[in-house]
């Protein structure tokens, strides 16, 4: 996949685009196929460190996205492969929605 990521907090600058691993997707994640993201000003803040959050790095730029569902780990009950989603907060928190003409929020 390609993607835009910092290997560590600073400037602009250290934002890189290339080509990096598909994440395999854990017990409790879903892999999506991102369609289109959005890069808000909290992004700025934690790409370049003044909002200090635990990141993984690399830590690709951009919060909120929408596309569908490729994979889902063994826990993932609410998501399959091909459905439309969208997902609003930091990667690796994000919880997934589906979209089917109205979003449902998945179950705790």
């Amino acid at each position: 996949m390609h993607a835009a990521y910092t290997e560590r907090h600073g400037s602009t600058g250290n934002i890189r685009y290339r080509k990096l691993p598909v994440p395999a997707p854990g017990p409790t994640d879903v892999l999506v196929r991102v369609e289109a993201l959005a890069v808000i000003p909290v992004d700025t803040f934690i790409r370049s460190g003044t909002y200090l959050t635990p990141l993984p790095f690399p830590f690709i730029i951009g919060r909120d996205l929408v596309g569908w569902a490729a994979a889902g780990g063994s826990g993932v009950a609410h998501v399959r492969a091909g459905d439309r989603v969208w997902t609003v907060g930091r990667q690796g928190a994000a919880r997934v929605r589906r979209h089917g003409g109205r979003a449902t929020l998945p179950p705790p």
